[in-house]
């Protein structure tokens, strides 16, 4: 769809801002795709200028979405989008009146994490790769170190050799802004990282020694492992164990900070392991904690449940 050329131009160096400001490639394509959305409503209204956006353009943009039975989660992620485009364009003079300023967005709720994996289900989970193969080690590998460290997608895909110190069990990557940070492995992702490494990674890059990527493609030439691929990845070994859940990568995340917090583990830690930069964020896992400890009690102790009950008095 061919929008006028100056949101295209004003939005490329929008964009560019947020790039130089260390934002993550997910986030910049979300911010993108808000915009376009936005960019389509005015198509609609046949805006064609910056200058004909005025404040009714806006409320009339959040009441269209609203009609359409959005979610508060998903128009606050759009209307931010558009409110970040207009502050970025009144700070660089382009418009020297801002048409958000009367905008009021609604709050999106915090979101706990749906269908966290029990730990049986974890086990069943990393122990459905076939490790006769090159790819179930590799898979295998892949999955251990997903639940021990809670790495993001990118952070995952991102990893070279050179992040890996098996001999202390350590893992140093990159994450959101470009902070690095050094995670502990856990013994049974070493051992797991240890076999891919010794006998698949090493046979899958004799074409190409100087590789430095962790993971690797299985066809030749071993180039390295997409994103959609572990996602793919993941999806399949869900359905294979028919867990009746979704299975993503960061539900995987999800899973690891929440067994953290249940087996003990402070918050403090886990915002630390996760590199959140509220402890607020971490949080939420605290509450998956307590809502299922409530729900043990109220299913197991013999006083929790509500019933009706008949009272007879003593006689006096």
């Amino acid at each position: 769809m061919a929008f006028p050329e100056s949101f295209e131009c004003h939005r490329a160096s929008f964009l560019e801002s947020l790039r130089v400001r260390n934002y993550s490639p997910a986030s910049l394509s979300g911010y993108r795709c808000s915009l376009t959305k936005f960019f389509r409503f005015l198509e609609k209204q046949k805006v064609e200028s910056l200058e004909q956006i005025q404040s009714q353009t806006l409320f009339d943009y959040q009441l269209s979405l609203v009609e359409r039975n959005y979610s508060n989660h998903s128009i606050s992620t759009w209307l931010y989008a558009v409110l970040g485009f207009f502050a970025y364009l009144e700070n660089a003079r382009v418009l020297t009146k801002n048409p958000c300023k009367q905008l009021n967005i609604p709050r999106p709720k915090t979101l706990l994490p749906r269908g966290i994996l029990t730990t049986q289900e974890v086990q069943a989970l990393l122990n459905a790769p076939n490790l006769s193969t090159p790819n179930g080690i590799r898979d295998k590998a892949i999955l251990e170190l997903f639940y021990s460290t809670g790495l993001r997608l990118h952070e995952m895909t991102s990893l070279t050799i050179y992040d890996l110190d098996l001999r202390n069990r350590l893992l140093r990557i990159t994450g959101k802004g470009k902070k690095e940070a050094i995670l502990p492995i856990g013994e049974k992702a070493v051992f797991a990282l240890e076999r891919y490494l010794k006998e698949v990674r090493r046979l899958w890059i004799k074409r190409n020694p100087s590789e430095r990527v962790l993971w690797l493609g299985s066809l030749p030439p071993h180039s390295a492992l997409k994103s959609q691929a572990i996602k793919v990845m993941i999806k399949t070994y869900g359905r294979k164990i028919h867990l009746g859940k979704r299975v993503y990568p960061h539900l995987l995340r999800h899973t690891f900070a929440s067994h953290l917090v249940s087996n003990g583990a402070s918050v403090i830690a886990v915002q630390k392991l996760l590199r959140h930069s509220s402890l607020a964020t971490t949080q939420i896992y605290t509450h998956v904690t307590i809502n299922e400890i409530k729900e043990g009690f109220r299913k197991a102790h013999p006083r929790a449940k509500r019933k009706k009950q008949s009272y007879e008095f003593p006689n006096s």
